[in-house]
């Protein structure tokens, strides 16, 4: 009897470690797997900071584009001003030519101010 005993306590011994034993793989999968959505989460993280990086420089690179287009709209303006501002100048100037009082020049200055005239002329009727 003392030797069913000994089988039975052997037996119930060897069944709490087999319990033990599964229940420590059951801790170390558990472990396993929680390391392993560490991982993947980790992961997700830095690309989702890189997609957010990318977005960043996408939206730098953007704002530069349109940087640069504003500048040159802005050289555009200011060249057609410059144009507008030479072209005023010289209606300017033709204008006192044709103008001009030529009683009192010299013969010589008198012909140039009429070529001058009539270069201003062929160039209006050029146009």
């Amino acid at each position: 009897m003392e030797v069913l005993r000994g089988l039975a306590e052997a037996k119930k011994r060897s069944y709490e470690e087999r319990k033990k034993e599964i229940d420590t793989t059951k801790e170390k999968i558990i472990c396993i797997e929680k390391e392993k959505l560490e991982v993947e989460l980790r992961k997700e993280e830095r690309e989702q900071k890189k997609e957010e990086f990318e977005k960043q420089k996408l939206e730098v690179e953007l704002r530069k584009e349109e940087r640069e287009q504003k500048k040159e709209e802005f050289e555009k303006q200011k060249l057609e001003v410059e144009l507008r501002k030479e072209a005023r100048e010289q209606k300017k100037e033709e204008r006192e030519i044709m103008m001009m009082d030529t009683s009192h020049l010299s013969k010589l200055q008198l012909e140039y101010i009429q070529s001058l005239q009539m270069e201003i002329i062929e160039k209006r009727r050029s146009k």
